[in-house]
């Protein structure tokens, strides 16, 4: 890694029938400080609006329609060669500080 005070974080989401989570998770993604991060969701063969509702409310954001019965520790994280990635579960909240 170089001696980049913000090196490029790769957030991704990994969804299955989640669209109500999404709708909350996202929004709490983007909202960080960080200036330099990018959003994948990796979306399991979702059949509840999920797909189309980030593409209608996220056109911007990256999304990888994967194929049903994908398990989580098969998931390839896009770009493998980022130094740093979070994995985020839409249907997991985590404390703030």
């Amino acid at each position: 890694m170089k001696n980049d005070p913000y090196p490029l974080v790769s957030v991704s989401i990994v969804n299955y029938i989640g669209r109500k989570w999404l709708e909350k998770c996202i929004p709490s993604v983007l909202a960080t400080q960080y200036p330099n991060f990018e959003v994948v969701l990796a979306d399991n063969a979702s059949y509840d609006g999920s797909v189309d509702f980030v593409k209608l409310n996220y056109p911007s954001r990256a999304l990888d329609s994967i194929g049903p019965n994908f398990q989580i520790t098969r998931m390839k994280l896009y770009p493998t060669i980022l130094p740093i990635c979070l994995l985020v579960s839409a249907n997991k909240r985590s404390k703030s500080s």
